[in-house]
């Protein structure tokens, strides 16, 4: 799959990097426009649903489009930086995110099952 960011050409790999560690390995950007996302690893986050002026926060396995989301603003060049490391989150992965499933990510670290 090829998709164009301001004539940046970015590839699409459905795969993991068996030499990079857990769970880095299953979802991640590089700068030369290769993304590798493991279509089948959905990592828990924390979430709020979209309106819902209770805030109540919830706990959901991430999307593949989710994840996509977030990685194609890496290949904007932004980072998961800033206050709560979430920079990245609340410029791309939200916004797209928003109208596509109704709730946005409030933290970056995943939710640990274990």
């Amino acid at each position: 799959m090829h998709v164009e960011l301001s004539s940046k050409i970015v590839i699409l790999h459905a795969t993991y990097d068996p030499y990079r560690s857990y769970p880095e390995n299953m979802a991640y950007s590089e700068d030369d426009g290769n993304i590798y996302l493991l279509p089948t690893f959905h990592p828990y986050v924390w979430v709020i649903k979209k309106n819902d002026f209770s805030k109540k926060q919830y706990i959901q396995a991430a999307s593949t489009i989710r994840m996509l989301a977030h990685e194609l603003g890496h290949q904007t060049g932004t980072l998961d930086d800033g206050i709560g490391q979430m920079n990245n989150t609340k410029k791309w992965e939200n916004p797209i995110i928003i109208g596509i499933e109704g709730y946005v990510r409030i933290k970056y670290k995943p939710y640990k099952l274990y």
